[in-house]
């Protein structure tokens, strides 16, 4: 028998339904969510710590605060978490400077200094006719002062010291340091500075010598110029200096090894979660025939690295130094709308043909370790190379102070 049902009880089962497919679609849908956003919950209980640090600093703290150095501090913080070597965080004025120094071009009075420990600066490096090689300004210097202001007795941290030195184009300042004892001011003028990366010279008609300490956006371009003048003047053989290079700029290398190696796939990177991508492909055809040394040591990493492993593994280059650093990381850089930037590892990268790296390093077929005459001609001045020039003309290394490249000449002259 048919009963018909009221109005009033199908309202009501439409209202059940209607509230049972409510709460399931939100159900699943609270899932979906939570599953993709699983620090939710643990970024709130962030948040609401540092919010409960701030409140009793700021009512309690005795010293006086600092925004950009709190700011700075808390991204810091957060990034260390992580126990990744390679994760930092860069304000906008340290973005800007490494944005410049990737480029290849950089405003500056030309020097790199670091702090020694006693809050002066002490001059690693001068840039070839820069204004502060121009004004005399020398490596080992050691910086007192900056437009009047004593580095100690002013408590200016290192990061604070190096950041005075850099400034906008044409802008003046004046440098307080001591020069082989001697008291010295000078004041010199910023410029456009583009940093060289390949320092070369021919050892005699057959070898050619490159030190490449770093690796930005014009080193490829650089790298085809100086090995095409080689070739030109006869070179058969040539020594690649990678020792100290721990550039973490990847991109010259592929234009690089199309010059070196014929068409193929050579290296691979590992992302998260497990995705396996080519890194490293060359698509010519040809390949250079000229014979290749390799200098490393233990500050060769990153690019610098796996440039060394792919000649090894690709071309059998002869392997020279120490072992390597053993760092194939590719460090992933992002900037952020206040100019400022950070950094995290997020591939790890491997040869084709040899594997993984990670945390071994690579180990020279002709272990040499380094000598402290070696060291200091090296770093003393990158552009001081012209002494190698024809030291082993008559196929001789003796007179090459720098053990590890005696060991590759000898090997090369056979």
């Amino acid at each position: 028998m048919n009963k018909k049902i009221s109005t009033g009880l199908c309202i009501s089962i439409t209202a059940v339904v209607a509230a049972l497919t409510f709460i399931v679609t939100w159900t699943v849908s609270l899932g979906i969510y939570n599953s993709k956003t699983p620090g939710v919950d643990r970024r709130g209980v962030m948040n609401d710590k540092i919010s409960e640090i701030d409140s009793y600093v700021r009512g309690n703290f005795s010293g006086k605060l600092s925004e950009s150095s709190l700011l700075s501090g808390v991204m810091s913080g957060y990034l260390s978490g992580l126990s990744d070597v390679n994760a930092r965080y860069y304000t906008a004025e340290e973005n800007y400077r490494k944005k410049q120094l990737d480029s290849g071009s950089i405003v500056s009075t030309g020097i790199t200094a670091a702090g020694d420990g006693s809050g002066y600066l002490v001059v690693s490096r001068v840039y070839k006719d820069s204004p502060a090689d121009l004004a005399g300004i020398a490596a080992a210097d050691t910086i007192t002062g900056i437009d009047g202001i004593d580095l100690i007795q002013s408590n200016i941290d290192e990061k604070t010291a190096q950041s005075m030195l850099a400034g906008e184009e044409g802008t003046r300042v004046k440098i307080d340091y001591q020069h082989a004892g001697e008291a010295i001011s000078k004041t010199v003028t910023r410029s456009v500075i583009t940093i060289p990366t390949i320092y070369s010279v021919m050892l005699n008609e057959k070898i050619g010598y490159m030190r490449i300490p770093l690796f930005n956006d014009l080193s490829s371009e650089r790298f085809t110029d100086v090995f095409d003048e080689m070739e030109l003047r006869g070179a058969s053989q040539l020594i690649i200096d990678l020792r100290g290079n721990g550039s973490m700029n990847y991109k010259p290398l592929r234009d690089i090894l199309e010059r070196l190696l014929p068409a193929g796939q050579y290296a691979a990177a590992t992302y998260k979660n497990d995705i396996s991508a080519s890194f490293i492909e060359t698509t010519l055809p040809d390949e250079s025939n000229i014979q290749i040394a390799v200098l490393t040591d233990g500050n060769t990493a990153y690019a610098a690295e796996l440039f060394a492993c792919l000649l090894r593994d690709a071309k059998n280059a002869v392997f020279v130094g120490s072992v390597t650093a053993g760092k194939p990381w590719v460090v992933g850089h992002q900037d952020f709308k206040d100019g400022s930037g950070v950094e995290v590892t997020v591939a790890t990268v491997k040869s084709v043909k040899s594997g993984d790296y990670s945390g071994v390093g690579l180990v020279p077929m002709y272990p040499v370790e380094s000598s402290v005459t070696d060291t200091g001609d090296r770093t003393s001045s990158y552009d001081d190379i012209d002494g190698y020039k024809n030291i082993a003309a008559d196929g001789s290394s003796a007179g090459i102070a720098d053990l590890q490249l005696r060991k590759a000449v000898e090997i090369l002259a056979g």
